[in-house]
């Protein structure tokens, strides 16, 4: 046994003492304060020594019984020695906590003792202390005898990775003999308490990790992780009460909503770093572990499950554009009636974007109209889930501006998620007629114009405007037409299902010795019902980038293992390279990656010189291609005609 296994022996020993002191003194130690409770499995065992286990303690969380996010407000830490006759007794050492969490060698373990109980009388405190003091010396002897044959085996110094000793969350486990649906509620249902305790942990992270440069990660993680929470209950939800007739279109929703769960876990690993890594890796791999059964057992009921009418058209839109929105995407801004005005001449309702969004009612389930009169408006725009159905309006493409310059070059700690200029997480949002960028420039690398993580999503006669990372389609199904995108370096990227359909997308001249990467896809799990599809486009270069070899622009490169884009009956300028498409580094993903074009035209649409990796389809034969539709795609012939934005469902 390696080295690994031994120091989770000493782990599970140790976690064997709490547990059963904790279970035999079941009324003499329960622990609550009127009006708080502890939060579900969250007692976290800590220690430094794996030699001695000296400064070892265990730490609680506590909330308010009538918070149902499960944001933990106190906390204590108790001392090992001191359990379990003084358990209710010991006050919070936050000296400790952080120690615990910001030193290299400790380790984390969920225990899942219930902790609940009031304590009964005296007497039973005194047997649970008898009892304590019996389980002390047994843990202790067992805990010195492993830990001195590690130490007889190995170096006397033992650096103790927390990843081999973190319990991972049962999220992944399903009930023998169920069907399908059966085992994907109950995966559904049991991931909830971990993410709430992820979240827990996480403001744990926050306030005890001195390193500042830490903190922006762990912060989009517990938005993405409060986020993820929703998703996974929107899903158990729809899949629970559908009728059999909607079966299929929940099963749908549920793929795009758990696709967005694991991409926002993914999304977390790759900000975090540090002690904070250490410390929360492991448990969103676990959850991810979890979201990735899900969504395997998802596509074994869509494969099974009729279609029945779920991809019929409804007057060439998809059934989730309403009339009322169908209406409004064909209008120009003077004859659509806008709930409130935004004006910086004073002439409005509110004089910012951000004011009018703030005051924007919460989950209406009507449309709610902001027109942005034209001008230049310097504001970052948060939009979150509770603005449903938030439509922001302008003049024009060229006369309405929203324009930000964060970036993670030029704002320190700044992380690619929250760079954006306009970022939405509200489903149904629309955004018509306006100019969204972002100035950093291409010196300040990362720096997004527009986020989009919100479901159900039209972006309609836009401009997105900035270099490296103009668009970040992160996650959901959303369509863009009759856009103008521009950048340099992976411009349009995310994992979202997205579909950019009769638009313009043009490459920029990047700094010297840049490429250009039109399209970086995120794709990480081959269940994931995400990917990139370009339609009825022109792909040009803008009047600065020259076409003559100096700055090799690309279709785009596999940022992720199943990365998955298509470009189909699209006009190809000869900007882009004859090969097509480019690494990402090395042979990284060229396997399993999924890269495919299908009657494209143009200078650069030549398929003869295009790369010859296993994963590039080449031309797609068109049962392939239709795949990649609007209908098919992001189901947009269910929701888009609501939007009344026009699109060809069609190859």
């Amino acid at each position: 046994m390696g080295r690994g296994g031994n120091i989770v022996i000493i782990g599970l020993f140790v976690k064997l003492y709490i547990y059963v002191a904790l279970e035999s003194c079941d009324n003499g130690l329960h622990r609550r304060w009127p009006g708080w409770t502890l939060l579900p499995s969250r007692c976290v065992l800590c220690f430094q020594d794996a030699e001695s286990l000296n400064h070892t303690f265990l730490q609680c969380s506590f909330t308010p019984n009538n918070n149902r996010r499960g944001v933990p407000i106190k906390r204590e830490n108790y001392n090992l020695k001191q359990l379990p006759a003084h358990l209710k007794q010991v006050k919070a050492d936050r000296t400790k906590m952080a120690t615990c969490l910001k030193h290299s060698t400790h380790f984390t373990m969920a225990i899942d003792a219930p902790l609940l109980s009031t304590p009964t009388n005296p007497t039973t405190t005194r047997s649970c202390s008898i009892l304590s003091v019996f389980l002390i010396t047994v843990s202790a002897i067992l805990v010195s005898a492993t830990a001195l044959f590690v130490l007889s085996q190995f170096s006397p110094t033992i650096i103790i990775d927390h990843k081999l000793l973190v319990q991972k969350l049962p999220i992944s486990s399903t009930p023998p003999n169920s069907n399908n649906l059966q085992q994907l509620l109950h995966i559904l249902n049991n991931s909830m308490s971990p993410i709430s305790r992820t979240i827990e942990l996480a403001h744990l992270t926050q306030s005890s990790t001195k390193n500042v440069d830490e903190h922006p990660a762990i912060i989009d993680c517990i938005d993405l992780l409060s986020s993820s929470l929703d998703r996974v209950a929107d899903a158990k939800s729809a899949l629970q009460s559908a009728k059999p007739s909607r079966r299929k279109r929940a099963i749908t929703d549920a793929q795009s909503w758990i696709s967005a769960v694991l991409t926002n876990y993914v999304t977390c690993l790759d900000g975090l770093k540090g002690s904070s890594l250490s410390i929360l890796g492991a448990e969103f791999e676990a959850l991810a572990d979890g979201a990735s059964n899900a969504l395997a057992l998802l596509s074994s009921l869509s494969r099974t499950t009729s279609n029945d009418e779920f991809f019929e058209l409804e007057d060439g839109f998809p059934h989730w554009v309403s009339k009322r929105d169908r209406k409004l995407l064909v209008s120009k801004a003077n004859r659509i009636k806008a709930n409130v005005t935004v004006s910086k001449d004073g002439n409005g309702n509110y004089s910012s974007i951000s004011e009018a969004v703030f005051f924007a009612p919460n989950k209406t389930k009507y449309r709610y109209v902001i027109h942005v009169k034209e001008g230049v408006y310097e504001e970052i725009i948060q939009i979150d889930n509770k603005k449903k159905n938030l439509m922001i309006v302008g003049d024009g493409m060229e006369l309405t501006i929203i324009t930000g310059n964060l970036s993670v070059g030029g704002v320190k700690n700044m992380t690619t998620y929250n760079s954006a200029t306009l970022a939405t997480k509200g489903d149904y949002f629309i955004a018509q007629d306006l100019c969204i960028k972002n100035t950093a420039g291409p010196e300040n690398h990362q720096a997004v114009a527009l986020r989009v993580s919100s479901d159900h999503t039209v972006i309609n006669r836009c401009k997105i405007d900035a270099f490296q990372d103009t668009l970040y389609a992160h996650s959901h199904r959303q369509f863009y037409k009759d856009c103008y995108i521009t950048g340099t370096v992976d411009f349009i990227f995310g994992n979202g299902a997205a579909v950019v359909q009769g638009g313009t997308i043009a490459p920029r001249k990047p700094m010297q010795g840049q490429k250009n990467m039109v399209t970086a896809q995120g794709r990480t799990n081959p269940n994931q019902t995400t990917g990139l599809s370009i339609q009825f486009s022109d792909i040009i270069p803008t009047d600065d980038l020259p076409v003559d070899g100096s700055f090799p622009t690309y279709l785009g490169r596999p940022w992720k293992n199943f990365s998955r884009t298509v470009v189909m009956e699209t006009y190809i300028g000869d900007v882009i390279d004859p090969k097509g498409w480019f690494e990402w580094d090395g042979d990284l993903h060229l396997n399993t990656c999924y890269y495919g074009e299908y009657m494209n035209y143009g200078p650069g649409a030549g398929l003869s010189e295009r790369v010859n990796w296993t994963c590039y389809q080449g031309l797609l034969e068109p049962q392939a291609a239709i795949n990649f539709s609007v209908g098919n795609f992001i189901q947009g012939n269910e929701w888009l005609p609501s939007t009344g934005v026009s699109f060809i469902d069609r190859i």
